[in-house]
C-alpha cells in the first residue's frame, strides 16, 4: 500500500506559521526539525511539502507579499488621493514593523540558501500595479504631468528604505521623533513628486529662484 500523502493546505500553513514565529523569535537557523516540531508534525512532512529549507524560505517569501498586498487592497478609498496614498505607505510601514523578520525575508535576504529568482519577484506585480494606479489617481488630482511608474517605484523605494532605517534604529531614538522624519520625508516626497511640473521645468525652477 501507498504512503498517505502528508500534503494538506492546513498543514502547510501550519508550517509557515511556525516558521514565522521562529524566525520573528530571532532564530535565523530555521531548522527543519525545528518547523515541525513547532507545527506539531514531522520533519518528512514538511520535507513533502517544501523540498528542503531554501522550499520553505521561498514560500515564507511568496506568503509574505500575500499578506502584504491583502492589506494594501483594504485601504479605503477617499476623496483624497493623497490622503489614500500616505495611509498605503503607512500600511506597508506598520505591516513591517510588526513582522521584521518578514520584512528581512522578503527585502534584505537573511538567508543564503533562498535567493530570489525573476519569477520569484513576480509576486509582487500586483502589488506595483496597485500603487501605480493610486499614483495615477493623484497625479490626476494635482494636476502633475509626473511618471506614474516613476514615481510609484521612488515611493515603494524610499519607504521601504525608511521602514529599514526605523527597524534598524537609525531613524530616531524616540517614537515621536521617528513618526515626525517618516511623515516629513514622505510629504516631502509627495510634495516634489506631484508639484504639477516636469522634473526639468521644475529644475529650471529652482535654478532660477537661487
Amino acid at each position: 500500500m501507498p504512503r498517505k500523502k502528508m500534503r494538506t493546505v492546513a498543514l502547510e500553513q501550519q508550517l509557515l506559521r511556525s516558521a514565522l514565529e521562529i524566525v520573528e523569535a530571532g532564530d535565523r537557523t530555521l531548522t527543519a526539525r525545528t518547523v515541525a516540531l513547532a507545527a506539531g508534525t514531522s520533519t518528512g512532512a514538511l520535507y513533502e511539502l517544501f523540498g528542503d529549507k531554501a522550499g520553505l524560505i521561498k514560500a515564507i517569501f511568496h506568503d509574505g507579499f500575500r499578506q502584504w498586498a491583502e492589506l494594501l487592497e483594504q485601504v479605503p478609498t477617499t476623496n483624497s488621493a493623497r490622503h489614500d496614498m500616505i495611509a498605503m505607505l503607512q500600511t506597508t510601514r506598520t505591516f513591517s514593523k510588526t513582522n521584521p523578520m518578514l520584512f528581512e525575508i522578503m527585502f534584505a535576504r537573511p538567508f543564503v540558501e533562498f535567493q530570489p529568482t525573476a519569477d520569484d519577484y513576480g509576486v509582487a506585480k500586483g502589488i506595483y500595479a496597485g500603487v501605480t494606479r493610486r499614483v495615477g489617481r493623484l497625479l490626476a488630482e494635482t494636476g502633475s504631468t509626473g511618471d506614474q511608474i516613476d514615481i510609484a517605484r521612488i515611493l515603494i523605494s524610499v519607504n521601504r528604505g525608511l521602514i529599514a532605517a526605523e527597524l534598524g534604529g537609525i531613524l530616531g531614538a524616540s517614537q515621536k521623533s521617528i513618526d515626525r522624519r517618516w511623515d516629513l520625508a514622505m510629504n516631502t516626497l509627495l510634495d516634489g513628486l506631484t508639484t504639477g511640473l516636469p522634473p526639468s521645468k521644475q529644475a529650471k525652477r529652482a535654478t532660477r529662484s537661487v
